[in-house]
């Protein structure tokens, strides 16, 4: 009896997240862009929220990606110049690596915040890049 009850009150919370869930799609709802890096080389996608207008949608969206790609690309050439300056030819690669792994890990955390940072002043998310094909 306890272990259905337990199955049932579990059952319950499924169904209340799922529902909570869908109501905060229909409450926000949310539109994906794209943009090209100012390179021509990749497209990145955000999502998000839409606004009053398609027009103030739109310009937030581009505000988010003026926002996020050079940030984004700080950080890369920052994390560049430290894998560069860590791989000495004098130094033993046992050494090497830790730092790398470090320099690494700083980087992602550097573009968590910067897009924190950008969902919260542009309520976008960053999905991702993909390469810029042309044809």
């Amino acid at each position: 009896m306890k272990r259905k009850m337990a199955v049932a009150a579990a059952s319950v919370g499924i169904l209340i997240i799922g529902i909570m869930a869908m109501l905060d799609l229909i409450s926000n709802p949310s539109a994906d862009f794209s943009y090209p890096t100012n390179d021509g080389e990749l497209i990145m996608t955000y999502r998000c929220n839409v606004l009053d207008t398609a027009e103030a949608t739109d310009a937030n969206a581009r505000a988010a990606h003026a926002f996020f790609e050079p940030a984004v690309n700080e950080i890369s050439r920052q994390q560049a110049i430290a894998m560069i300056t860590s791989m000495d030819t004098n130094r033993a690669s046992s050494a090497i690596v830790p730092e790398l792994e470090q320099t690494n890990l700083s980087a992602d955390a550097l573009r968590k915040v910067a897009a924190d940072e950008m969902q919260n002043r542009f309520d976008c998310k960053y999905k991702g890049s993909a390469l810029h094909e042309t044809n």
